[in-house]
């Protein structure tokens, strides 16, 4: 995801002479700006205007949320007293609705892969609330592995010039483990 002039913006496949188009994240409901940026995300022209108010964004940091699988086996956030479902996901970015989108709420939280530090200073990636480890490095990708590799065969592969996923398997076998992230660095609880 790109936020540029607190618009937000979906990649498109592929690139051309190393450069990315983005389109607006509202483009399914009619919105038909795209930007383009290098490959560092430096971006060199915006086409179009937008026929949307810009969204009402709030990033938090240093949040405290749970995510349990219920009995039923479906995955459930907790942030807060406000609980969300997984609604979707597209490359490394789920989104979480709230529980109660049936009676007209309309909050959305967005999960991201973050990069943290343990306690010993070894690099992470936590996504959904797991934990992920570098298992495998080449020049070109990056394989990252669930913590818990021995039960678990959780892993995604990115590519090592821009983070960009190519394949994961995101089924674990087991909960996310309890945890806070704070200032970068990854504590369990």
């Amino acid at each position: 995801m790109l936020l540029y002039d607190r618009y937000t913006y979906n990649r498109q496949q592929g690139a051309r002479n190393r450069m990315l188009r983005w389109y607006c994240a509202k483009y399914h409901a009619g919105c038909k700006v795209t930007v383009l940026t290098t490959s560092e995300n430096i971006v060199t022209k915006v086409v179009g205007e937008h026929n949307h108010a810009k969204p009402i964004l709030h990033e938090l940091s240093d949040v405290t949320y749970t995510i349990r699988i219920k009995e039923n086996g479906h995955k459930c956030m907790q942030l807060g007293n406000f609980y969300f479902g997984p609604h979707y996901t597209r490359r490394l970015k789920t989104r979480w609705r709230c529980v109660r989108h049936n009676i007209q709420c309309n909050a959305v939280v967005y999960t991201l892969v973050v990069f943290v530090h343990n306690m010993s200073g070894k690099r992470l990636a936590i996504y959904n609330g797991y934990s992920f480890y570098c298992g495998v490095q080449s020049s070109r990708t990056y394989t990252w592995r669930c913590t818990r590799w021995g039960n678990c065969k959780s892993r995604f592969i990115l590519s090592a010039n821009s983070n960009v996923l190519i394949t994961g398997n995101f089924d674990h076998s087991h909960e996310p483990p309890p945890h806070v992230i704070r200032n970068g660095i990854y504590i369990r609880v």
